[in-house]
């Protein structure tokens, strides 16, 4: 009883925050989203506005994209499933999604700025409560279960916050899904140990069959952790009610 109390606690704060965020514009949340971590890997504490700012910036998005293509070689080299139909980069938006030029679907709440399909699009957030992954969208009252079928595979690299991948964990724990997290940029980035440690604490949640690389390439690192299941490995459907509240699937 007491952790459904908890589960619902925390349910309806993400409710909330989602109720607030919806009176702001989506284009400025990703900004912030954008600008904050280009912040925290360079510790800039002028005038983004400024011309030196804006320069700056600029460049920081530029050398990150390009990184991001070298992210997507590791994760190739290491066998990961990032770039089929089935596999879902999450959270992302123009300067930082490095799936639009795959066939992956894409969980955002930035779609006007991803200039792909919009049948590879999911517009709303992702929560993961008690295994099974949940879209959220809009203000909150169009709650659905993303189904096995959809999406095997969540994806997320160089996460704004923590709460981002918050429960991932469960997601490879219950072998119903499989997930690829990493980070990367310059090696001489202020956040680079803070990013580190949120992956591996996040690997040590794991139980077993994943894999995790970290390589560092003209002055780039990366840092992955994802799935790696074995052969014989079998997938359930699920069909349960989480926490009393009946969500609807996609069909």
């Amino acid at each position: 009883m007491e952790n459904n109390s908890n589960n619902d606690l925390i349910y309806n704060n993400y409710l909330n925050k989602i109720k607030k965020e919806n009176n702001r514009s989506t284009w400025d949340m990703y900004l912030e989203n954008i600008i904050r971590q280009f912040r925290q890997a360079t510790k800039f504490s002028g005038n983004i506005n400024s011309e030196i700012g804006l320069d700056t910036l600029s460049e920081w998005i530029f050398q990150r994209q390009n990184a991001g293509i070298d992210y997507l070689f590791l994760l190739h080299d290491l066998g990961l499933n990032y770039s089929n139909n089935d596999t879902c980069e999450v959270g992302k938006g123009l300067y930082d999604s490095i799936t639009t030029g795959l066939s992956t679907k894409i969980i955002t709440q930035y779609p006007e700025s991803i200039k792909v399909d919009e049948s590879r699009i999911l517009v709303g957030n992702l929560e993961v409560f008690e295994s099974t992954p949940i879209l959220i969208r809009e203000n909150a009252s169009n709650i659905k279960i993303i189904p096995n079928s959809l999406v095997n595979t969540y994806m997320m690299n160089n996460p704004y916050v923590e709460g981002n991948i918050r429960s991932w964990e469960d997601l490879h724990n219950s072998s119903q899904n499989d997930i690829i997290v990493g980070v990367y940029g310059k090696t001489s980035d202020k956040d680079k140990e803070d990013k580190l440690k949120l992956i591996k604490d996040l690997r040590d949640k794991l139980y077993d069959e994943y894999i995790d690389s970290y390589e560092t390439n003209n002055d780039n690192y990366y840092y992955v952790v994802g799935s790696k299941r074995y052969p014989h490995e079998k997938r359930l459907v699920k069909t349960k009610v989480i926490d009393d509240i009946n969500y609807k699937r996609f069909y």
